[in-house]
């Protein structure tokens, strides 16, 4: 099991595109803020000594399969763009 202050973010700008970023996040704010809070919560349990099993049950992050895991837009002001933040 990993020590609670192991959870780190890294991210990978190699593989997207700034300029669609950009502009989905004009377009998109609300559902972009909710992935990022969601993304929070995840990181926050994770360092409190939750389990991804256990992060689950928060009902936004689920398995894609092979080792993926997907966070996504639920939460206030969400409207019907779906949105979703991959993790490995």
């Amino acid at each position: 099991m990993a020590s609670p202050s192991s959870w780190q973010l890294r991210v990978d700008d190699s593989v997207e595109r700034i300029s669609k970023r950009r502009k989905f996040a004009k377009k998109h704010r609300s559902e972009l803020r909710n992935v990022y809070t969601n993304l929070q919560r995840v990181l926050d349990a994770l360092n409190g000594g939750m389990t991804l099993a256990t992060v689950t049950s928060f009902g936004f992050m689920h398995r894609e399969g092979k080792g993926l895991w997907a966070i996504d837009q639920r939460g206030p002001n969400s409207s019907k763009k779906e949105l979703r933040l991959c993790l490995l």
